[in-house]
């Protein structure tokens, strides 16, 4: 349906009815990037458990060192002595300060 003469041309973007392969290649680009969509979600939330693993992790770090500090002071390894205290009872003692923080009634009454 032309009529008269042309007084400009320009190109504008309307719809085009695809062809079978047009169509098909469409369909397989759906295809790849549902699958790159899918991957992605997954790795997200593993992503973002991992970050709140290593968040509780800080927390606990951060609260043990908290308590550290609040008490001024941690637990270390310290050599013990069990030494009798009488005939029937025992006390542990820290070598490191001397200052005894058990005492037991001894059961077998042995000394080592």
């Amino acid at each position: 349906m032309r009529q008269g003469r042309v007084i400009r041309s320009h190109v504008e973007s309307l719809p085009v009815r695809l062809s079978p392969d047009e169509l098909r290649d469409r369909g397989e680009r759906l295809a790849a990037l549902e699958g790159q969509y899918v991957t992605h979600k997954a790795d997200t939330k593993a992503k973002a458990r991992t970050r709140k693993e290593e968040e509780g992790r800080l927390e606990l770090d951060i609260y043990c060192l908290a308590t550290v500090i609040r008490e001024k002071a941690e637990p270390r390894p310290v050599e013990v002595e069990v030494r009798m205290a009488g005939k029937a009872s025992v006390v542990e003692m820290r070598t490191d300060t001397g200052d005894a923080f058990g005492r037991f009634v001894s059961i077998n009454n042995e000394e080592s």
